[in-house]
This record gives structure tokens, sequence and C-alpha cells, in this order.
């Protein structure tokens, strides 16, 4: 959207496409520019870049950029995948793209119109996108942000590019901040100010409806201090997004909670990652911790589990030391149910994820049909299964996960096959679709 300003300020015509697009590739175009996902998205990457740069479909440029977050991340890669240099970072100066200007490409008002060339509805194409600072003060090992943005900035004047996207689109009721770590800068105070100006302060509605800033990258809970938390009072923040990312935080996690919740905040979200250096255990402890907050402070905490990816990798195939391929998979069979999050209801919550962490292990390791329709199986299959995972030892359900992690029908009949002992070989025949 940024691109698409800058051209236009320079009087290009700007054409937006969603990956591989035959319309698009019947053509000659001055500039392609393909902005990369997640690593994980390699295979994506590869096939856009190649797409528009190998001709078979008679598209052809006069110069071609990739940039973005696997560009990035994996410059190295990309250079030997495709010949391609990326452009890495944000785009400071129009130098990058080989222009002879120094615009700041980063700084411009996004255009919103390229949104209406494509048939995909965008979650946010109708809120305000802006972002009041860039990087981190943290060197989180599982974090990108350090080598996304090494050059930090403390303040970004959000005024202008919110007026700018009003004059194209319209009010908004939604200001989403793409900021990564807000409470880190010491300019909190003015940032605060300035979004109070656009006219998001607390209470304040548009149309009827009330007006919302989702700081989206989430809130440090460690810089949720008492002076931070009377600043963003201001705002009308929907939802508080806090980290939670290992259950040793606890307290630290707890008393950020307590604070925004002292400062009338109901609506919490929060991202739980695993598979890193946790173990099963200390993600439904912290599951569990969000909701007993819940309740004991009035205030609705919705979780999401964020499955760790090492940054480098371009397939989502890392299984964290104390994790399994059938446990991974048996919470992706819960957030199937849960769509992705965590409610904070007793009720479900101890049906989906179990009333201790033993039973969350458990949980995770039935078969996926087991999961994700529980009750109507409780009865059918499921009892006997559970009578049976209850028995084993800790060198039995090593090799359950281990033989009940092979994929396919096939793989899970040759698993079968090699199971040491009976008991296991009954309890494989429940991963078998019949």
């Amino acid at each position: 959207m940024k691109l698409s300003a800058y051209h236009k300020s320079c009087g290009d015509e700007v054409t937006f496409v969603r990956g591989r697009n035959l319309e698009a590739a019947a053509g000659y175009w001055d500039r392609i520019y393909i902005a990369s996902l997640f690593t994980y998205d390699w295979k994506k990457v590869l096939e856009a870049v190649h797409f528009f740069t190998d001709n078979l479909f008679g598209v052809s440029a006069g110069k071609v950029f990739v940039g973005g977050i696997a560009a990035t991340l994996l410059p190295d890669r990309l250079l030997n995948e495709t010949g391609i240099s990326p452009v890495r970072g944000p785009i400071l100066s129009a130098r990058q793209l080989g222009e002879d200007k120094d615009t700041n490409i980063d700084e411009l008002v996004p255009d919103y119109g390229v949104l209406t060339q494509v048939s995909h509805e965008y979650r946010y194409g109708a809120a305000f996108l802006a972002r009041a600072t860039r990087g981190c003060i943290r060197n989180c090992k599982f974090c990108a942000v350090g080598t996304i943005e090494p050059e930090g900035c403390d303040y970004i004047d959000v005024k202008p590019i919110v007026r700018g996207i009003k004059e194209q689109i319209g009010d908004q009721r939604k200001l989403l901040l793409l900021d990564n770590n807000v409470l880190a800068s010491p300019r909190l105070a003015d940032i605060v100010a300035d979004v109070a100006a656009l006219g998001f302060e607390r209470g304040a509605k548009l149309n009827g409806g009330q007006r919302e800033v989702d700081f989206n990258q989430g809130l440090d809970a460690r810089l949720v201090s008492e002076s931070a938390v009377k600043l963003l009072a201001r705002l009308p923040l929907k939802p508080v997004r806090l980290a939670y990312d290992r259950f040793v935080d606890a307290k630290v996690f707890e008393r950020a909670v307590e604070r925004v919740a002292d400062a009338g905040f109901k609506s919490l979200s929060n991202y739980l990652l695993y598979n890193f250096e946790d173990e099963p255990a200390d993600l439904w402890k912290r599951m569990h911790h969000c909701m007993e907050l819940g309740d004991r402070l009035d205030v609705r905490i919705w979780s999401f589990p964020m499955r760790y990816v090492p940054i480098a990798d371009s397939v989502r195939g890392f299984v964290g030391t104390h994790w399994n391929p059938r446990l991974l998979r048996g919470v992706q069979c819960v957030s199937l149910v849960t769509k992705g999050t965590i409610s904070a209801r007793h009720d479900f919550f101890h049906t989906a994820f179990g009333e201790t962490p033993e039973q969350f292990l458990e949980i995770l390791s039935m078969p996926d049909r087991y999961i994700i329709q529980r009750s109507a199986h409780r009865e059918n299959g499921a009892r006997e299964w559970n009578e049976l995972f209850r028995s084993l030892n800790a060198d039995e359900r090593a090799d359950l996960w281990r033989l009940a992690s092979a994929k396919g029908r096939v793989g899970l009949e040759q698993a079968r096959d090699e199971a040491s002992t009976e008991k296991l070989k009954i309890m494989l025949n429940h991963y078998i679709e019949i």
C-alpha cells in the first residue's frame, strides 16, 4: 500500500494482485514488487517469484523487487534460489529501490485504493493502519523483530497518516497500531496524546459505535507500570493484548492484568507461545491461570496459543524439546474446535483442555476425531483408548507418541505393525480412520 502511494505520487500506474495471477502475467511491467510472507510460507514466496520471473506465462519486467519478512530473514537463500537480491527491512529511502529520491516510503500514507483491485476482503481494510514506533528493546530468541527492524524508532507521528487515510476512505471506528513494543518508548505520553487528538479518546463514538484502539502486536507485560496504564487509560483500547510466553512469568503477567483491570479495561487478549522451551504442562498452566484471573478480576481474557517456529525455518515442522508431533497435532485439533481462541468460561475450558495438566496431556494424545468430536466418541471407542492410555508407563507413552505421529493410513498401519506390545497395537487401531 505504501509502495503504491509512492509510485502514484510519481505519476505511475499501479496494479495489485495476490499471488500468481494469469491476467497480470500477460504483459510487460516496468517494475514488479513481491511482498514475501513468513519464512514458513517459503514455498509460496518462491512460486510467486518464479511465476513472475521465468517468463513461462509471458510476463516480463524491467526490474523485480522482493522484500518483506521472509526476504529479510533469508536474504542469502532468496538470492541463491532466485538470483534476486532482496530489499531488506523497512523501505526508509526510495534509493533502496534504485530511485534517485530520498523519500521515506515507510512514512507515506498507505494507498487503500489498491485493496479494491482484488476480490479478497481484508479484515482491517476498513480501519486506520499506522505505527507510532519501530523496533524493540528486547532480544528474544524466538522473535525476528531485531532482524527486521534493527534500527528502532521511539516516535512516529501518527496524525498525518491517519488524517491522510481519512481523506481516502472516510472516518473509521478502529485504529490499528502495529508497534512491536510501544511501552518501551520514552515518548509514550506523546503517542497517547496524538491518538487522543485524532478523536480516539476513551468513550468516543462514531456513528453510534464505540471507537477502538488496538495495539495489535501486544503490550510488554514487564512494562505495564502504573504510569503507563494511567496514560493508556485515556484510550479506548479493545482488546488489551499481552504476551504470556512462560509460566515463570506468572507474577509479572498477573500484575499487568491487575493494573489494566483496575483501569477499567474488560476485554483482554493474550498470546501464549508454545513448542519453544516449554512443556505441555506449562501451556496448560498459563491457559488455566488466565481463566482464574478473569474470574477474580471480572474481565474476559481470550488466549491465542502461538506455535513456535524457528526464525529461519521454511516449513512449520519444528518440534520443541519437550513436545512431539502427536502432541502438536493435538493442540491443532483443539484449536480447530475453538477457532484458535481459548474461552474464559470454566466449563468450556475444562471440557476442551482438561482439569489438570495430566488430563491435558491425555487429550492432546488422543486420535484426531476423538479430540474434534469429543461428545460423539465419548462412548464410541474413546473410553477404551482413554483407559489404555492411563495404564501406560513413561516408556510406553513415548512409544505411542512416536508411532501415532506417523502420517496417513498406510503410515499408521505400518506403525501399528511395529508396536512392541498388544496394548499399543490396540491403541494405534484407534488412530486409523475406519
